[in-house]
């Protein structure tokens, strides 16, 4: 909704907006535009005593975003450029609605009769319970927290009205119904669903409620609703509702036309009558599924109000039995309104938004790692291409010249053999030669893991034992590493021969186990002869066949192992 649509709220009758020939603002160039930030140190001008077909409390939240240069003008000044520029954005046919309806409130004003003229002016100290003023005049999100419960995220509950003047509020409400009875007189209800209740500011309440909105709401929207325009309220829609079985039973699924929605149970004796709380949503995700996480459900207790985000989807169940009443105070923010209609990103408050984004940047994480997986895969194909080429054409010279160079035979063995892979179907084995004991680089892996992404930070960040003792078969562990990105994943130790210096690790979580199912890795360091050899092997399945073969976790295990041999070779 645009500034006009809610900006258009009847104003006071007691002075009118200054002649325009009479006076002489700047004309608004590029540089006395509205700015975007406001100037929260400024102190606006009170607008109360000034008639227009604006409401006082937009102009008030309007001047803050006036450019610097025309803070100081006078009220006059101030007001009369601000009404230039409301009216390019208020089409014709909404100032005329809004005319009319001021034409029907003050028909009403005029001829009904208040029996509590006292709720019609605010008078703070025998409306509200002593713990609410006393945090609203300390004015600190301290204060605020003291007396705020939040039973569920983004619903706030405190105690705020008197028993007194709840009162004297259901007898006004039923004091108007009657002499609207009475006189016959049509008048509009609260809103679209309800077919009980009245609109509080259509009889002369619109002052008093503006009071509470600015000097009571306000400050608290500030601290627990600033993203939703809870800062820059400057509009309500008032009104009571009644349930009951000879009333409106119950109330539908919907969001409010708000920011954000005061709602405080008046009274009287009833049972029933939850509120059912669904989610956050945007106007594009209104109807989106509701997820487990975000259903609750509260229980109304008379005096004590509920603030929330008006988008917040919520209903009332029915009132089984008696009658309830509850007051209502829709907030709302014309400059929150006016810069959603040019945003175009996904929303920070919406549930389904964040949901969203989330998903978004999980299919750009998995686009990537399955990008790199299938380049590892290219750059391995390659490097054991040429190792078997390579291991080839040095065969082939070690065949030649095996009389003449008998005494050189173990070093080529060693050249030829250093780098050997074996790819089956579904498995794979890649070993090489070490030049540390056997038994200290299996005791790293099996006993002393914590030093690995000390030997190796930039290859593996950490290990944490999740279940077990790390050590033995059943241990769960979580490791972190780097495959050319960050990647999480989680094994258990499947099993352990010391006697072969061989274990089995079973990857049972983790990012990896979306694209291989069934993965198991087998390292096992051997003593053949003169050389000490470290062998890794892998068991897996593919999710599906574009999903390469994961040579390069296979030269990631055998890497991290050199790593290792350098190691304990220093220490």
């Amino acid at each position: 909704m645009s500034v006009n649509k809610v900006a258009g709220m009847d104003g006071k009758k007691d002075k009118r907006m200054p002649a325009e020939n009479h006076i002489v603002v700047p004309s608004i160039t590029s540089s006395q535009r509205l700015q975007l930030i406001p100037s929260m140190d400024h102190k606006p001008d009170n607008y109360e005593d000034m008639q227009s077909e604006f409401s006082p409390l937009l102009f008030s939240s309007l001047e803050r975003h006036l450019p610097p240069t025309l803070l100081n003008l006078s009220r006059d000044h101030k007001a009369h450029y601000m009404r230039q520029i409301l009216l390019r954005y208020s089409p014709t046919a909404e100032r005329a609605r809004v005319q009319k309806h001021r034409e029907y409130r003050q028909k009403i004003i005029s001829n009904y009769q208040p029996l509590h003229r006292e709720l019609y002016t605010m008078h703070a100290a025998s409306f509200f319970v002593p713990s609410f003023l006393k945090a609203v005049n300390e004015n600190t999100e301290k204060s605020f927290r003291s007396i705020v419960s939040e039973p569920f995220t983004g619903v706030l509950t405190f105690e705020m009205l008197q028993p007194r003047f709840c009162e004297m509020l259901l007898a006004e409400v039923e004091n108007f119904e009657k002499w609207v009875r009475e006189t016959k007189f049509r008048i509009m209800r609260p809103n679209t669903m309800n077919r009980f209740g009245v609109v509080l500011d259509d009889f002369g309440l619109e002052t008093m409620l503006d009071k509470l909105m600015e000097d009571f709401i306000l400050p608290i929207s500030r601290v627990f609703f600033s993203e939703v325009g809870g800062s820059t309220l400057d509009s309500h829609h008032g009104f009571v509702v009644e349930y009951g079985m000879d009333r409106d039973v119950d109330l539908g699924f919907h969001v409010d036309d708000a920011e954000v929605t005061l709602n405080v149970c008046l009274g009287k004796q009833f049972s029933g009558g939850e509120l059912f709380f669904r989610g956050v949503r945007c106007e594009k995700h209104v109807n989106a599924k509701t997820q487990s996480e975000e259903i609750f459900d509260y229980s109304h207790a008379a005096g004590r109000a509920v603030l929330h985000h008006g988008r917040h989807r919520h209903g009332a169940r029915a009132t089984t039995s008696g009658h309830r009443i509850n007051l209502l105070l829709w907030c709302r923010s014309s400059v929150f309104r006016e810069l959603r209609n040019h945003q175009k990103d996904l929303c920070s408050w919406c549930t389904e938004c964040q949901r969203e984004k989330k998903e978004r940047q999980r299919q750009r994480v998995a686009a990537i790692k399955l990008d790199l997986l299938r380049r590892g895969e290219a750059t391995m194909q390659k490097r054991f291409l040429a190792l078997q080429v390579i291991s080839i054409s040095m065969c082939m010279k070690y065949t030649d010249e095996m009389k003449r160079r008998n005494d050189k035979r173990l070093n080529m063995e060693q050249k030829v053999t250093s780098f050997v892979l074996k790819d089956y179907s579904n498995e794979l084995e890649l070993q090489t030669e070490i030049k540390s004991s056997p038994e200290k680089l299996f005791d790293v892996y099996k006993n002393k893991t914590f030093l690995l992404p000390k030997i190796s930070p930039h290859k593996l960040h950490s290990i944490k034992v999740l279940e077990g003792d790390g050590k033995s078969v059943g241990s769960i562990r979580l490791w972190t590493y780097n495959l050319g990105a960050p990647v999480i994943a989680k094994d258990k130790i499947d099993a352990i021969d010391e006697r072969n210096n061989s274990m089995t690790f079973e990857l049972i979580g983790g990012e990896v186990t979306k694209y291989l199912k069934n993965l198991k890795a087998t390292i096992e360091v051997t003593n053949e002869g003169a050389r000490n050899l470290v062998k890794w092997s892998l068991e897996y399945e593919k999710a599906n066949e574009d999903v390469p073969t994961p040579y390069s976790h296979l030269d990631y295990l055998v890497s991290v192992s050199r790593e290792v041999d350098a190691y304990l070779l220093k220490a």
